[in-house]
């Protein structure tokens, strides 16, 4: 399982744990709803940091894919020049 299914597993886990403790504690309307209130904000900001450690991977991921990409075809270019002189040397050692 990867790390972020986990994290999102047990995020959903607790918003469903307490959201059926609340309902079911002996409590007024009132401080039955402030307190789904307060878990819903809790729950909000915890996808909120779940979410951005998300995108901060994804964009660590982007940049390394970026990288790799650039490296080959800086190596493609210069194998390419490479070959380039070397048929160039050849041609003139054939007009020689």
């Amino acid at each position: 399982m990867k790390r972020g299914e986990l994290s999102l597993g047990v995020l959903l886990g607790l918003l469903v744990g307490a959201v059926l403790g609340i309902i079911f504690a002996p409590e007024s309307g009132e401080e039955t709803r402030k307190k789904l209130r307060k878990r819903g904000e809790d729950a909000y900001d915890r996808l909120r940091d779940v979410l951005a450690e998300y995108l901060e991977l994804a964009e660590e991921k982007g940049k390394d894919y970026y990288e790799k990409a650039r490296d080959r075809v800086e190596d493609l270019i210069d194998e390419l020049k490479r070959k380039l002189e070397e048929r160039a040397d050849e041609a003139i050692d054939e007009e020689e």
